[in-house]
């Protein structure tokens, strides 16, 4: 940012002409007599923290010549390295907002993307005229704090804003080996894929019930480190809102798995904590709110002014994982849920806290990757085990684990993967015409059923 502030004993400016298609602000006159004039060219790379300084600039400059008007002039022949329009605008916005809200004096902006006529009488004194380069103050992301300066979110953390937060090593080396068994880390599998679009029709018929008709958009996404993921994630959540889809949106970001729902300001606002704290059990005590473009919160570099929330998982291992975003952005509102994968993979991580508390972890039975699986005893068996799989197969993801290991090795491999329910088929199963299930979780741990029993169960959970 390229600054020059004059002392000017009489200022006057009109609006000409447009300097750019659609200018931001209406033409304005105004005659303002006394004044401390900031002529501001706005670089790229500007944000927050220059518009800040450039305020106390400012300030320091009217204390300095005893006035108590100011004018903000955007002027764009300081620089030839200008930002974008966009960009300019809502770092001068965000600074006129500034000057109001901590300085009693007068406080004028004059209109951005015209060309003026403009008069200031130079008072020609020693202190008169400053010029000022502001550099390098606004990091890609950063931390608001509560009086308003900007900190790097490195510094914020040490400074135990967020306790180890965004850029601790996010999961634990259990979760990460339970990741790997899901088929979620490193790569997605077919395992991991299919929990992972199950969530997203799961969250989709919870928000606008079935026959949801999304629209699939493109965006990119780094995740080389938790803080670029945090900064990828709020952009590609503005971006969506910005341009008020009127239905749900699913962005495909680069990696296919990691997918965000995107809801318009034409729905009410969500009660995302609600929504996927109904996913599991006790899961909603470990999520926690976080300011988004105001103090108290996080920040990032944006071409228009833009404030919300950010709803994060505290793993077990106090790193925080984005999972939902609420924003407001130039008169439009909405919320963005995801990325799906990041969703999943707290679930199970939140599995593990319920494990070390005694508790059996399970996953929503429309997410869980197989949701029966049915294991014969013998092959004297295997026939009537076959029936039974393409009886419920029209109802559930089911496998067969034939027997070429051991009966207790395939229950524990069922069990690795937390199968809803697991079918024992023996002798007297085959000669009753029933099952024994297995349940992981629920009132009945094990009993023996008919096949359409379990499946009106079944039928009932999805």
């Amino acid at each position: 940012m390229r600054v020059l502030l004059m002392h000017s004993k009489d200022t006057w400016y009109k609006a000409v002409e447009p300097a750019i298609e659609n200018p931001p602000d209406p033409p304005l006159e105004e005659s303002l007599g006394e004044c401390v004039v900031a002529f501001v060219s706005v670089e790229e790379g500007d944000g927050i923290g220059e518009a800040r300084v450039l305020v106390e600039e400012i300030k320091a400059h009217a204390k300095r010549v005893g006035v108590k008007c100011a004018l903000i002039y955007p002027f764009a022949h300081l620089s030839p390295e200008l930002a974008n329009p966009n960009e300019a605008y809502s770092v001068l916005v965000e600074a006129e907002r500034l000057l109001r809200e901590t300085w009693d004096g007068e406080v004028h902006r004059a209109p951005f993307g015209w060309y003026k006529a403009f008069r200031v009488q130079c008072a020609g004194h020693p202190m008169c005229e400053l010029s000022r380069t502001i550099k390098g103050l606004t990091p890609s992301i950063y931390y608001i704090s509560s009086d308003g300066s900007i900190k790097d979110l490195e510094e914020a953390i040490s400074e135990a804003l967020l306790p180890k937060g965004l850029l601790a090593s996010p999961w634990s080396a259990e979760s990460l080996e339970l990741h790997r068994r899901f088929g979620l880390h490193p790569e997605v599998t077919s395992i991991g894929r299919t929990m992972i679009e199950s969530l997203v029709e799961m969250i989709l018929e919870k928000l606008v019930g079935e026959g949801a008709n999304p629209v699939y958009r493109g965006a990119s996404l780094r995740i080389d480190t938790q803080k670029a993921l945090l900064e990828s994630v709020i952009r590609v959540c503005l971006d969506s809102i910005r341009y008020k889809p009127e239905e749900p949106v699913i962005v495909a970001l680069s990696d296919p798995a990691n997918l965000v729902i995107a809801v318009s300001k034409e729905r009410e606002k969500l009660d995302v904590k609600s929504l996927l704290g109904d996913l599991m059990q006790e899961f909603s005590d470990h999520l926690e709110s976080l300011n988004l473009g105001k103090p108290g919160g996080i920040g990032v570099r944006y071409d228009v002014t833009y404030d919300g929330e950010i709803l994060f998982y505290r793993t077990g291992n106090d790193s925080l994982i984005p999972l939902s975003i609420h924003v407001k952005v130039r008169g439009a509102e909405g919320s963005c849920i995801g990325p799906a994968s990041m969703i999943v993979k707290a679930l199970l991580d939140h599995g593990l806290r319920l494990a070390s508390e005694g508790i059996t972890p399970s996953l929503p039975f429309k997410i869980v990757p197989y949701q029966v699986a049915v294991i014969p005893v013998k092959e004297t068996e295997l026939d009537y085990a076959e029936r039974v799989v393409e009886a419920i197969r029209p109802y559930a993801r089911v496998y067969l684990d034939p027997p070429t290991r051991g009966l207790g090795a395939r229950i524990r491999s069922a069990a690795r993967l937390w199968t809803p329910y697991i079918i024992v088929i023996g002798r007297r199963e085959v000669e009753s015409n029933t099952i024994t299930v297995r349940r992981r979780a629920g009132p009945v741990e094990q009993e023996t059923m008919s096949v359409e029993a379990l499946i009106e169960e079944i039928s009932n959970l999805t």
